[in-house]
C-alpha cells in the first residue's frame, strides 16, 4: 500500500510541468516549430509561449497568458497555441487565448536550475507573431548563467564579448563583415576562430579591427569564438560596432558587459564608453568633479573662496584709503598717509610745544 502511494507521488512529481495550460481550445491556432538547430535547450526543458495582451477570460479582461507550452527532448518540438475566438455576434462567450497579429513571448523553464528566463528567438521563417499559420524557430536565448559568459553561447544574440584573447560572438543572421574599435587598448595580433574557418581576412589598425571576405563567403550564424586577439593592454569592451550580412544589410550588435539583462552596453551619459568601465556616468562639472554643482553660490572658486573687491580669494580694500591692497595709515595729524607736517605750525616749520603755537581757533593733541 506504501509502495502504491510512494509511486503514485514520485510519478505525479515526474510529470508535472512547469507551464500549465489554463484555457481551452478554441479551434483557432498558430504552429511554433523548434527544430533540433537549437542548441541552448537540454532535456527536460520546457517551453511556454505567451501573448503579452491576450484575451484572460470571458469578460474580455486583457493581460499576459500562457497559450502553448511543450516540453524539450533534444529533437524538433511543435507547439501550437491557442488563439482567442469573439462569439458574442452569435450570442456566445469571448472565448480567451492570443489575440492574432500580436508577437509571441518566449519564456524558458530551466530543468537545471529550476528556474524561469525570459528568451529570445531567431526563426528561419514565418512572422513570430500569431497568425493562424506558423513560424520556424531556430535559435533560443535565454541567460541562464547568471551573467557569467564561459562561451559564446552563453551571450545574448547579436552580441560580442571579449573573454581573455578570445573574442566571443552569438549571432543570428551569417556574418559577412565587421568592424570594431576596442577600448583601452591596441590589437597587436589577430588569429583564428571562426573568422579564419571562413577564410576572412581580418587586420589591425591600432585599437581599429575590421573583417571581411574576398571571396565572399560568411561566418554562419551561431556562437563561439568569432577570433583570437593580442592586446597591447587589458581591453575594456567594444566600441563602434559594424556588423554586416552578406547583402550588405546592417547587423544591429552590441558589446555585452557581462551584467545586462539585456545583453547590452549601458551609455546613459551617451559618451562613448560603458558605464561599468566609465570614470563617471554623467558630466564633470567646472571643479572636475562628477555630478558636482560647480561653483558654489556667493563663492568664485572651486576652493570656495570668494571676491570680497579685490580679485578671487584676495584680501579686500585695506588701509585708510579703503583700496585694494594698501597700508597706508592716519598721522597725527589725522591726515591719511599724511607725514605729520600738516599741523606741526602755522607756517609749516615751527614745532608746537604749546597752545600758543597754534593757529587761532585750533586744537592740538599734544
Amino acid at each position: 500500500m506504501w509502495y502504491k502511494l510512494l509511486l503514485t507521488i514520485l510519478t505525479t512529481f515526474t510529470w508535472a510541468q512547469h507551464f500549465n495550460i489554463n484555457i481551452e481550445e478554441t479551434g483557432a491556432s498558430t504552429l511554433f516549430i523548434f527544430t533540433d538547430n537549437v542548441s541552448s535547450l537540454t532535456a527536460g526543458d520546457e517551453l511556454g509561449l505567451f501573448d503579452s495582451n491576450g484575451v484572460l477570460d470571458e469578460d474580455g479582461l486583457m493581460g499576459e497568458l500562457l497559450v502553448g507550452a511543450g516540453v524539450w527532448d533534444g529533437n524538433q518540438l511543435n507547439i501550437t497555441t491557442i488563439e482567442s475566438q469573439d462569439l458574442s455576434q452569435f450570442g456566445g462567450p469571448v472565448l480567451p487565448g492570443s489575440i492574432s497579429g500580436n508577437d509571441m513571448k518566449l519564456k524558458v523553464w530551466d530543468s537545471s536550475s529550476n528556474s524561469e528566463y525570459d528568451a529570445e528567438y531567431s526563426m528561419s521563417s514565418g512572422a513570430g507573431t500569431f497568425n493562424g499559420l506558423f513560424s520556424v524557430v531556430e535559435i533560443v536565448d535565454f541567460d541562464n548563467n547568471n551573467g557569467s559568459v564561459s562561451d559564446g553561447c552563453d551571450l545574448p544574440l547579436d552580441s560580442f564579448y571579449i573573454s581573455g584573447e578570445e573574442l566571443l560572438y552569438n549571432s543570428s543572421s551569417d556574418i559577412a563583415g565587421f568592424q570594431f574599435n576596442v577600448n583601452g587598448s591596441n590589437v597587436d595580433n589577430i588569429s583564428g576562430g571562426a573568422a579564419a574557418e571562413a577564410g576572412f581576412t581580418v587586420q589591425s589598425s591600432g585599437n581599429v579591427v575590421i573583417g571581411f571576405s574576398f571571396t565572399g563567403s560568411v561566418i554562419p550564424s551561431g556562437c563561439g569564438v568569432l577570433t583570437l586577439l593580442s592586446f597591447s593592454e587589458s581591453p575594456d569592451g567594444l566600441s563602434d560596432i559594424i556588423v554586416s550580412d552578406q547583402a550588405g544589410n546592417s547587423l544591429e550588435f552590441s558589446y555585452y558587459d557581462g551584467g545586462n539583462a539585456d545583453g547590452g552596453c549601458d551609455d546613459l551619459d551617451n559618451d562613448g564608453v560603458c558605464d561599468d568601465v566609465d570614470d563617471c556616468v554623467g558630466y564633470y562639472d567646472e571643479c572636475d568633479i562628477c555630478n558636482g554643482e560647480g561653483i558654489a553660490d556667493g563663492t568664485c572658486d572651486c576652493e570656495g573662496n570668494v571676491d570680497a573687491g579685490c580679485g578671487c580669494g584676495e584680501q579686500g580694500p585695506s588701509g585708510c584709503d579703503d583700496t585694494c591692497g594698501s597700508t597706508l595709515g592716519f598721522d597725527d595729524c589725522g591726515v591719511c598717509g599724511g607725514d605729520g607736517s600738516s599741523c606741526s605750525g602755522d607756517d609749516g616749520g615751527s614745532e608746537i610745544t604749546d597752545g600758543c603755537d597754534l593757529p587761532s581757533n585750533n586744537l592740538y593733541l599734544y
